[in-house]
């Protein structure tokens, strides 16, 4: 489900349906057309509100339907014109590895911190976050060189080939993959600040694995 909005006020919302051959068709709905069912209660990325929507007995003229493998405009630009699938796969993963970032600069300040108040054991910590901040650094560093050689080609008019899509898929993928297991080895050496809901590591931490989560970045 997706939200258009403009200064608080709700435009339209998308979704897709799945007919029984399996064609995805993709559908506009205007406000009163929707019920919103409040259920989004997963314990991170809390305030992107990614409710379910219902929608009982709604006509919608063809012209508010389109499909997401097709160019639907005459927009020239070429962000508009860059397949939908890897252009989805590489706005999450961005996201993922910035969270994944964030994460890594409070583990390593709350592990300076803690070794520098006389825990001696967090030196250690500290150094294994250090190591795999290097680890994310460099899978950062892979997926956004590979990113910038499809947006190269996108540029000269040359079509991505299903070889580069499948490739950046699984590079995306694992990148996300690899950020979220990190986490999950370093937040178990953080001692119980880590396991407060209020504590800012926490945050992030959740919020790493709830944007992981999406369907486009998943294994």
């Amino acid at each position: 489900m997706e939200i258009l909005q403009r200064s608080g006020v709700c435009l339209f919302f998308t979704a897709n349906s799945i007919k029984d051959d399996g064609e995805v068709t993709s559908f506009i709905f205007m406000p009163e057309q929707v019920e919103i069912l409040h259920d989004w209660q997963a314990f991170g990325l809390k305030s992107t509100g990614s409710h379910t929507i219902r929608v009982k007995d709604a006509f919608v003229p063809e012209e508010k339907t389109f499909d997401l493998t097709r160019k639907q405009n005459e927009y020239d630009g070429f962000v508009h014109t860059f397949p939908f699938i890897p252009f989805s796969q590489a706005t999450f993963t961005s996201v993922c590895l910035g969270i994944a970032a964030h994460f890594q600069q409070e583990a390593e300040a709350i592990a300076s911190r803690r070794f520098k108040e006389g825990a001696s054991h967090f030196e250690k910590v500290l150094v294994a976050a250090q190591e795999k901040g290097t680890e994310l650094e460099k899978d950062r560093a892979d997926f956004y060189k590979e990113l910038d050689l499809l947006w190269a080609d996108h540029l000269t008019g040359k079509p991505l080939t299903l070889e580069q899509e499948d490739h950046f898929s699984g590079t995306c993928k694992q990148a996300v993959h690899d950020a979220i297991g990190r986490s999950g080895s370093i937040i178990r050496c953080l001692g119980m600040e880590a396991i407060m809901e209020d504590s800012a590591i926490n945050k992030i931490w959740r919020d790493l694995y709830t944007a992981g989560q999406h369907a486009f970045i998943t294994p």
